[in-house]
């Protein structure tokens, strides 16, 4: 089974969608980006992908011009429409991989929470040439990922405060080691599929380094990446 269909039922399961539908609110950096472009929000057609429990749709769903959020979990979508019905007609299954909408739909495109980094590379690639597709020439994409710089950092013994949190740093780290490749294996590997944990152990999550994502992202066809 592939690590995009493998994470995807992790998304399907109800108590993961429930628990999702529990975030709110608007991350550290995701408040910056929104105030530094309030006026152009505003003024917006946004396409909110992986959008989750609806924490975002709370925010940007009531501020944009229009708005439409997407998700690959059904699970998640019948959450979110139950959290936010005023929305309902405008959040929709559907595959980031292959979106119905014509060149150039939106202004704003958002992948939010690290959603992009639960599917493997190809996918991955799939995933920011449609959305490039579908943001019109100018507009603005937004997204989170996780930086495989500091992936090494679980693996690492670091001081703890306690024996209780000593003892639970070393299973944490020893279970780290027993469901990844040998770590010398994506330590300079510009991008990789680690188990980091989530979901407790079942998930595979894409890590990537800053030089590569850049790249990832011209090659897509966006450009001024910040």
């Amino acid at each position: 089974m592939s690590h995009f269909e493998k994470n995807r039922r992790i998304y399907e399961e109800a108590g993961v969608a429930a628990h999702y539908a529990r975030a709110e609110g608007l991350q550290p950096a995701e408040e910056v980006i929104a105030r530094e472009h309030d006026e152009e929000l505003r003024a917006a057609s946004m396409l909110d992908v992986g959008v989750g429990g609806g924490r975002t749709t709370a925010y940007f769903g009531p501020k944009v011009r229009a708005y439409l959020g997407v998700d690959y979990s059904e699970a998640m979508i019948r959450e979110v429409r139950r959290k936010h019905p005023a929305f309902a007609d405008r959040l929709h299954h559907a595959d980031a991989r292959h979106l119905e909408h014509a060149d150039g739909t939106f202004d704003v495109t958002l992948f939010s929470y690290n959603g992009i980094d639960y599917v493997e590379h190809g996918d991955r690639v799939a995933i920011f040439a449609e959305l490039r597709r579908v943001t019109r020439r100018g507009g603005l994409f937004v997204f989170s990922t996780h930086n495989l710089a500091r992936d090494d950092m679980p693996f690492r013994w670091e001081r703890s405060h306690g024996l209780f949190a000593a003892v639970l740093g070393a299973v944490r780290r020893a279970r780290l080691r027993a469901t990844n490749p040998e770590h010398a294996s994506f330590a300079k590997a510009p991008h990789a599929m680690v188990n980091d944990g989530s979901f407790v152990f079942r998930a595979v999550t894409y890590h990537v380094r800053l030089g590569e994502q850049v790249r990832q992202l011209h090659e897509a066809g966006f450009s001024d990446v910040v």
